[in-house]
């Protein structure tokens, strides 16, 4: 107690503040695997330059349940952050838990903690370059997962010779009709702050009438100081559609309607 007011006193002065997070509930009977996981996170923090652990455990939440917690001082210009995204399923949660920290590590970012609630992937991280993080609107359908999947790595590859990393990419199966089903992407992505990425999408058509290529705007679209980052056709129940991808800085407009 002495040392949180001590704290309290001192962190202002040096511009610092003193926060609390609240972290992963785990079963009762999981209280080591929490004091681990404490431990692992203790080490993160100290290890950055402004951050310090002041005190915490693995604490009762609830007679079946305890939840990670602790305080910390951090700067007045980060602390940490959290992310949080819905994903098709429990698989996917569990999976992307597990390889999200090398993912943020590629970008600069030191992950502090990753876990699934439900289907929901929480992820914890401290980020001193303020990047920004996104989920890319895609109202596409694929009959096959795929299809899905191989769109949504091609697109992984092209944004990633932008700087624009996919955190997560991955598709869901969503029902078009009571008998049909179809798999449409999730991706969420990271770039740097000034960085924005936007969809826009063009007239419908038949089925096999949209003719949309990459070539067809990328001249146009650099006349407009911004970059294409994907053109083409993307089918919705039984038509098609145009459908371009960009980036942009602060400075430059947004682009309402096809050229």
């Amino acid at each position: 107690m002495r040392l949180l007011i001590f704290l309290l006193f001192t962190t202002g002065a040096y511009g610092f503040e003193l926060s609390r997070y609240d972290g992963e509930v785990y079963p009762s009977r999981d209280l080591i695997l929490c004091q681990e996981d404490l431990k692992a996170i203790i080490k993160s923090i100290d290890s950055l330059e402004g951050y310090q652990f002041v005190e915490g455990n693995c604490g009762k939440s609830s007679r079946r349940f305890i939840q990670l917690r602790f305080s910390y001082t951090h700067p007045y210009t980060s602390r940490i952050e959290r992310l949080h995204r819905r994903l098709p399923n429990r698989k996917t949660c569990e999976y992307y838990s597990r390889v999200v920290s090398l993912k943020l590590s590629n970008m600069g970012i030191s992950p502090i903690a990753s876990f699934c609630i439900g289907s929901s992937l929480i992820v914890d991280y401290i980020d001193e370059a303020y990047n920004r993080f996104s989920s890319l609107h895609l109202p596409i359908q694929f009959e096959q997962e795929h299809e899905c999947r191989r769109f949504v790595n091609d697109l992984s590859n092209k944004f990633a010779t932008r700087k624009i990393y996919s955190i997560i990419n991955t598709c869901k199966k969503v029902f078009i009709t009571v008998f049909k089903h179809g798999y449409t992407p999730i991706m969420q992505l990271g770039a740097a702050h000034d960085v924005q990425i936007k969809t826009i999408v063009g007239k419908r058509s038949s089925l096999g009438d949209c003719d949309t290529t990459e070539s067809k705007y990328d001249l146009k679209f650099g006349n407009a100081n911004v970059k294409l980052l994907h053109a083409g056709c993307s089918r919705m129940g039984d038509s098609e559609f145009e459908f371009l991808i960009y980036m942009k800085d602060f400075e430059s407009s947004w682009i309402k309607e096809f050229i």
